[in-house]
C-alpha cells in the first residue's frame, strides 16, 4: 500500500471535523485536551489534521476551546490508468 504524507498548502480551504476542550485534573493539576470527532468525517490514517483556537469563544461560555480541522481534498481529474501521487 502505497502512503503518501499529506501537507498542508497556504491556500488549502479547512474543513472543521471535532472540537476539543482544555481540561485540569484535579489530582495532579496536568492539563489535556478532550474532544470529539464528528462522525460524518472520513480520513484515513496519515490525514492531516489542525487543533486551532477557537477565536470565537467568550469567557464562561460552553463553547470549545479548540477546533478541529482538516484540508478539504481536493478535486482531481486523473485519467484512468494513470499513477498520480497525492501532493496536499
Amino acid at each position: 500500500m502505497n502512503q503518501s504524507k499529506q501537507r498542508f498548502k497556504p491556500d488549502s480551504k479547512l474543513v472543521p471535523i471535532g472540537a476539543m476542550w482544555k481540561k485540569k485534573n484535579k489530582k495532579t493539576g496536568q492539563t489535556y485536551l478532550a474532544g470529539q470527532i464528528n462522525e460524518d468525517v472520513n480520513f484515513t490514517a496519515g490525514s492531516g489534521l489542525l487543533i486551532l483556537p477557537n477565536a470565537y469563544k467568550n469567557e464562561g461560555e460552553n463553547r470549545p476551546d479548540y477546533n478541529v480541522m482538516m484540508p478539504e481534498p481536493a478535486e482531481r481529474k486523473d485519467t484512468p490508468g494513470e499513477d498520480v501521487e497525492d501532493d496536499l
